[in-house]
């Protein structure tokens, strides 16, 4: 499998995943600043076109509704840890309308944060930019939804082989009576680290997807009015575009998973 983990798309959950299905004990920890992952931009280039072009590798992706995600980075960048104002921006707070006045700038210089170019933070990067999937999306042969991330992901594991959704996705991500979630983080399906390993959740807590889809509407409704929601889907047409063009509706309450083919046109 070769998997385009996007920030803010369940990719800390996919990262621990992979590290669990190839058996490694220590899993469950904070996957990003591990140095032992395995890149596909550090194979060489003849093999990465061969795996690229070859049907028996299964590539895939999981996009979000972009206004969702980024009220997602929003909350956990700059409300939960309240560093990225100053750490990005230079500017000691921001409310949810200032973060939108900069991400929806025309800006395209690189060298500032503002705008939505192609050197911007990952967090809010458009998902069409991530792992030039501008270009290489016609290779991709399962594209899952993040509205529907439990059952994609399960779709996902079982069509890699018998007893992978058995082995690495079914259970032993904790308990679901024992997970918290904070103000910030309550609309989002991704949580921290399992606190049970015997527990008998599976990787996306399906007892707690409509908790999920209840919270984040309402954290929708909190942060959205119409000109401000309107502002963020022309600010990210270019993944709304992507996404119609494959027949993706990242926000449909009921969805097939698709593939990239459609995006060669």
């Amino acid at each position: 499998i070769v998997f385009c983990t996007i920030p803010k798309v369940a990719c800390t959950e996919w990262l621990r995943m992979f590290y669990k299905m190839q058996g490694d004990p220590k899993w469950h920890l904070d996957p990003h600043y591990r140095g032992n992952k395995p890149q596909f931009n550090k194979l060489p280039p003849q093999r990465a076109t061969e795996i690229l072009n070859d049907p028996n590798w299964t590539k895939a992706v999981f996009f979000r509704d972009p206004a969702r995600r980024l009220l997602s980075a929003y909350l956990d960048k700059f409300v939960q840890h309240n560093s990225y104002s100053s750490r990005v921006f230079s500017r000691p707070r921001m409310s949810f309308r200032d973060f939108v006045d900069e991400v929806a700038s025309a800006n395209w210089d690189h060298r500032e944060p503002s705008g939505l170019h192609a050197k911007v933070n990952p967090h809010w990067k458009p998902q069409r930019l991530m792992c030039e999937l501008d270009k290489f999306l016609p290779a991709y042969n399962f594209v899952g939804s993040y509205a529907h991330v439990g059952a994609h992901s399960r779709a996902l594991l079982e069509a890699l082989g018998d007893g992978v959704w058995a082995e690495a996705g079914a259970s032993g991500w904790g308990t679901p009576a024992k997970l918290t979630f904070s103000m910030a983080r309550a609309h989002n399906i991704v949580r921290k680290a399992p606190t049970n390993l015997t527990g008998d959740a599976d990787v996306f807590l399906s007892s707690n997807t409509a908790n999920h889809k209840t919270t984040s509407r309402e954290m929708m409704a909190k942060f959205y009015d119409a000109e401000l929601l309107a502002r963020v889907r022309r600010a990210y047409a270019m993944d709304y575009e992507m996404f119609e063009a494959i027949g993706l509706d990242a926000t449909a309450t009921s969805a097939a998973p698709r593939d990239g083919a459609a995006w060669a046109d």
